[in-house]
This record gives structure tokens, C-alpha cells and sequence, in this order.
């Protein structure tokens, strides 16, 4: 999962995702998007690819590109209840403190 964190911080990367929630695209309608060359944007593609958050299919001589859903979901889910957990673990420092305060 840390993986697809590291990934998603590049900007381009979450440019795609955004893109393809849309969906499927070949790499020419991807790139339309974009001011980066085109092997600049396979190579993110390839990343994305490689961690599972994007799905590729062969239509004539075409890629198509889309979104994994059930991965990004999986990773939305993951994300959120990491997030709910510092939220939580925040939370309970504060209530800590503020209850030791109360008795000094």
C-alpha cells in the first residue's frame, strides 16, 4: 500500500486517474490532457499499470486504458480508515492531555 502512495504523489500520475474515472482512453486521448511527451506518459501509465490502479485492453490496434476500479476502491477504503485511525489516535492524545491538565 505504501507503494501506491509514493505513486500517487507525483501529480501526473493523479491527473491520469482523474482522467480515466471518466473512462477508457487510448494514450493519444490520454496525452491530449497533458503537455509532457508521449514516453513520458507511458512511463506513467507503466507505473500505474504495474501497481494495479490501471487496466490496459487491446481494441484493433489500440490501448485502451482504464481505471481498475476495485483496486482504487480498495485503496480509497485502506486510505480512509488509516486516516480514521490518526484522526481517532489525535483525538484520544488531546482527550489525554487536556484530562492530565485538569489535574495538575
Amino acid at each position: 500500500m505504501k507503494d501506491i502512495y509514493k505513486i500517487l504523489a507525483d501529480s501526473n500520475r493523479r491527473k491520469i486517474i482523474k482522467i480515466l474515472l471518466n473512462g477508457q482512453l487510448t494514450v493519444n486521448e490520454i496525452l491530449s490532457h497533458f503537455s509532457i511527451k508521449q514516453a513520458t506518459l507511458s512511463s506513467h501509465l507503466a507505473v500505474l499499470l504495474e501497481v494495479g490502479l490501471v487496466n490496459v485492453s487491446k481494441k484493433s490496434k489500440f490501448r485502451l486504458y482504464s481505471i481498475n476500479k476495485t483496486r482504487l476502491d480498495e485503496f480509497v477504503k485502506e486510505f480512509n480508515n488509516e486516516f480514521q485511525k490518526s484522526i481517532k489516535a489525535g483525538m484520544d492524545m488531546e482527550f489525554i492531555d487536556i484530562r492530565n491538565m485538569s489535574r495538575r
